[in-house]
């Protein structure tokens, strides 16, 4: 695949967060675009097939690729994040945990513990985001609040895929009662606040910050409403999240 079809993908697939990108320079749009088309990639390893086995020799292979002088010479899109991980000094480790972290995605058992359960919250969303924001240019003293900030995104889209989680057979919480959903909301949404308000005077982060714009609502409606979260009732309706979206980026433009 072309490395302009993996960007234009994004598009599609995570509209939220290529529309966020847009926000930055030319230059940071492609640094985000080839971060999240390569985050979309492992991802969707997962889901390849019904056979963990194939689904874990996947991952494996994307997690190899990224020092593999062959395949970084070959495959155009782990050639850009090799490269663009260099030119920033970003350690290449915090995209291999981020692939290690989704094989519990590629069996049906659940958390050992709320600790087990963060480190993948935080080793997917919060390493997700801490990239982008170094690729952004920010400061190793930011990255306390941009893996709150993360984990709140992080916790708001797994209770979105619960229900497909669920359907595929996988255990998504370590109980299922609503109390512990709402609980868990509640843990993300005050740690979101406090990365939110460090975060929010750093304008050169929006383009990844934004990328989050549905998470406070989110949060709010799974801790009023957490029977919502298991029969897909979470999700915003579409025209409020354009609007929401586009009054956000307004706001914060002035």
């Amino acid at each position: 695949m072309d490395i302009k079809d993996f960007r234009d993908n994004l598009k599609v697939l995570e509209p939220e967060r290529y529309a966020a990108s847009l926000i930055g320079s030319t230059d940071e749009q492609k640094k985000l675009q080839y971060l999240y088309a390569f985050n979309y990639e492992i991802s969707k390893a997962v889901w390849v097939s019904t056979e963990p086995l194939i689904c874990q020799i996947r991952l494996k292979w994307w997690k190899d690729s990224l020092t593999d002088y062959s395949v970084i010479k070959s495959h155009q899109l782990i050639n850009e994040i090799v490269n663009m991980f260099e030119v920033s000094s970003i350690p290449i480790e915090l995209m291999s945990e981020m692939i290690d972290a989704r094989y519990w995605d590629t069996n049906s058992s659940t958390f050992q513990s709320k600790a087990d359960q963060d480190n993948y919250i935080n080793k997917t969303y919060g390493n997700l985001f801490w990239i982008g924001a170094q690729l952004l240019g920010a400061d190793e003293k930011l990255e306390d609040s941009v893996r709150k900030y993360a984990y709140g995104a992080g916790v708001s889209s797994f209770l979105l895929a619960a229900p497909m989680l669920l359907s595929k057979n996988r255990k998504p919480f370590l109980e299922s009662s609503d109390e512990y959903k709402k609980n868990m909301a509640k843990r993300a949404l005050i740690k979101y606040k406090l990365g939110k308000k460090v975060l929010n005077s750093q304008k050169y982060l929006y383009p990844i910050l934004f990328s989050a714009w549905q998470t406070e609502k989110l949060l709010n409606k799974a801790i009023v409403s957490p029977e919502t979260i298991s029969v897909d009732q979470l999700k915003l309706g579409e025209l409020s999240r354009k609007w929401s979206f586009m009054w956000k980026v307004f706001i914060r433009s002035l």
